[in-house]
């Protein structure tokens, strides 16, 4: 009988212990919800404000502020989903090596596939192949059309990667699930945006944190920006020496980042 209010008084105890060890970062809530609702507005600012010829801060009070209708293209998602899909499929393929990961608070360890190398190196074949050889098999893609839909498919992907959060935020509800140290902090901005699952997965090898933290964007950096330098040769007859090193040097960096997974 005497057992009950000493748990309950411990266990409130306990809240507050945990509450006074919080260690917020990237500012706190404020600073998570700041960033997510304004890294798309700069995004899509920049697009509005800058052109070929001049970007300058004082053309934002100038700029008419666009419309959704102008900003949001179902193929531009589809562009989008299908990508990803295809960088899922890579996921799964038997390459690479399967290695363990460390050792978890419960004692177990999760089992991953580096194969980021493998993927990059495929991806630049087939999306080279597709570009330069598509007419031959009735699939060309057209590197123009990320030029030109830029700022669409950057609003796909806002719009997924939202989706995508909502739902790794309340699949992360469900029972047993072994929660991030920084992300359970019961502030539901900031945990929405570190991140509450500490290893979200479906089944046993699709870690979904590593696979968005490498795969799909950091690839789709290299691949936009040699669209650029393409389309720029279209327009322009020639590829310059700005583009090149700009295409040089984010490569290394995105190279660098999937061969060190």
């Amino acid at each position: 009988r005497t057992m009950a209010p000493i748990k309950t008084a411990v266990s409130r105890d306990d809240r507050e212990e945990k509450k006074l060890k919080i260690n917020y970062e990237f500012g706190g809530p404020f600073g998570s919800l700041l960033t997510m609702v304004g890294l798309p507005i700069v995004i899509i600012g920049l697009y509005s404000v800058c052109n070929s010829t001049t970007c300058s801060v004082s053309d934002v009070a100038s700029t008419a502020i666009p419309q959704f209708q102008s900003l949001f293209d179902f193929e531009a998602v589809m562009v989008v989903v299908g990508w990803l899909a295809f960088h899922v499929i890579l996921y799964h393929l038997p390459i690479g090596t399967v290695v363990k990961g460390q050792t978890l608070r419960d004692g177990t360890n999760l089992l991953y596939r580096i194969s980021a190398t493998h993927t990059l190196l495929i991806t630049i074949a087939v999306f080279g192949a597709a570009v330069f050889y598509g007419d031959r098999v009735g699939f060309r893609i057209d590197p123009v059309y990320v030029y030109d839909n830029y700022v669409q498919l950057a609003t796909a992907a806002i719009i997924v990667s939202l989706l995508l959060s909502f739902f790794l935020y309340f699949y992360s509800f469900r029972a047993g699930t072994m929660l991030a140290a920084g992300g359970d902090t019961g502030n539901r901005v900031y945990d929405f945006f570190i991140g509450r699952e500490l290893n979200p997965r479906i089944g046993a090898m699709f870690d979904l944190k590593v696979f968005c933290e490498l795969r799909p964007g950091l690839i789709a950096w290299v691949a936009i920006n040699f669209c650029m330098a393409y389309t720029q040769y279209v327009k322009h007859g020639y590829v310059s020496n700005s583009m090149y090193l700009v295409n040089l040097f984010q490569f290394l960096y995105v190279a660098d980042a999937l061969i060190s997974e």
